[in-house]
């Protein structure tokens, strides 16, 4: 079985979604002024998280969507598509997907790597004779808190990249959400002809006539080539240790993420967390080493960033601690392992 087999074969312990794009919906509430930290700590979110490539639990971004859209902006998920677009998107996706031939192509490849942005996200094409239907919905977590909110953003994310295609001024004849009713002031947003509400599925109708057009300019390739479908994660695939070493990474700021914690997000009890674990020859202790210890080598590569800051990063609010961990792990102090990287 190849790597990709592998991957898509597994299964994800919980829905994941890349911390980009609550990222946006942070940057989006700060900038109104409204209290983010407090939704945050409430849905059980990280809140000093600031790395977009770390996976977080759909389930509690979600209800982090939904409660902002209750308190702040019932529309909420149509302004951050609409402000943001593609721009949550990683850049190496981006650059994959303005490489394709043709928007349909465009589309295609998009389908079969929207694992790199969240887990158990459905894309797809639907032919409907003069025009197709590039749709999304996620059948597992139906009417979960968020879905709609979640989706509204989404498609603002499919019509900012159907645009880099055919054009800025582009808008579809019809677009399609499962939301039961929308608003006056979201059909004036969204500027388009028709919204079908109720739909099995969210979707944007692309006329065929449209599909064949070209991007009018391209990114630069990526400097290293790979076969685009190797090169992404795929949250749907990650095991126990990959999806735990995900969350140790997004919580760190915010303080030593507990395994009690960790195991109410995993959805299992701290007793099952471990045998689960012991059953790879891991432990939970042995993760949170390997996350912080990486994540330290990271940062100290940079001389400008002082090692109490590194440590502060790391979760460790006492540099000495922190300190024994990098020495107990890596054999030498973090200020001997930066010194040996300056001699070499």
């Amino acid at each position: 079985m190849d790597h990709l087999q592998k991957m898509r074969s597994g299964n994800s312990e919980i829905p994941l979604m890349r911390w980009a794009h609550p990222l946006g919906f942070i940057t989006f509430l700060r900038r109104i002024g409204a209290p983010s930290d407090s939704l945050l700590r409430e849905q059980k979110l990280p809140v000093l998280c600031e790395d977009p490539g770390v996976y977080v639990p759909v389930r509690q971004v979600w209800s982090f969507f939904d409660q902002a859209a209750r308190r702040e902006d019932s529309m909420l998920g149509w302004h951050i598509g609409h402000c943001f677009g593609e721009g949550l998107l990683k850049r190496e996706l981006l650059q994959v997907l303005e490489q394709c031939p043709s928007l349909y192509e465009s589309l295609k490849m998009f389908i079969r790597l929207a694992g790199s942005e969240a887990s158990h996200l459905k894309l797809g094409l639907w032919d409907r004779g003069d025009d197709i239907l590039f749709y999304n919905h996620y059948p597992a977590l139906k009417g979960a808190p968020g879905y709609h909110e979640s989706q509204h953003y989404q498609i603002g994310v499919y019509l900012a990249l159907i645009r880099h295609f055919l054009g800025q001024g582009w808008a579809p004849d019809e677009v399609g959400i499962e939301a039961p009713s929308i608003t006056r002031e979201e059909r004036e947003l969204l500027q388009v002809p028709r919204v079908v509400t109720g739909c099995g599925m969210g979707y944007v109708a692309i006329p065929r006539t449209h599909l064949h057009q070209s991007l009018p300019y391209a990114s630069a390739p990526p400097e290293t080539p790979a076969s685009p479908l190797n090169s992404f994660p795929w949250p749907a695939g990650f095991d126990i240790v990959e999806t735990l070493k995900s969350l140790i990474t997004a919580y760190l700021l915010d303080g030593y993420p507990r395994a009690e914690f960790m195991a109410e997000l995993m959805g299992m009890s701290v007793r099952t967390l471990h045998r689960r674990l012991a059953e790879l020859g891991r432990s939970y202790t042995m993760l949170v080493d390997e996350v912080r210890f990486n994540r330290a080598k990271a940062l100290l590569s940079d001389p400008d960033i002082p090692i109490a800051e590194v440590s502060v990063v790391v979760g460790f609010s006492d540099p000495s601690h922190f300190s024994r961990m990098f020495r107990r792990i890596g054999g030498l102090t973090p200020r001997e392992h930066r010194k040996h990287l300056q001699l070499h």
